[in-house]
């Protein structure tokens, strides 16, 4: 995967950004899909937080 702070490549997504308050110290926002080469997660939709002390979105 790729993280980049401080601002955006448009070569890793389609689409714009859709800008959210935080909430209760977490980044949290909808997921509509993510795929894979081999799988399909969140195919209807789920939602995430994003923490940033540590590697992983929940």
């Amino acid at each position: 995967g790729i993280l980049t702070l401080g601002g955006s490549d448009s070569a890793y997504y389609k689409g714009g950004f859709t800008y959210i308050p935080v909430t209760d110290g977490y980044w949290q926002f909808i997921i509509n899909r993510i795929e894979g080469e081999h799988f399909t997660w969140c195919d209807r939709g789920c939602r995430g937080i994003l923490d940033t002390s540590v590697w992983k979105i929940i």
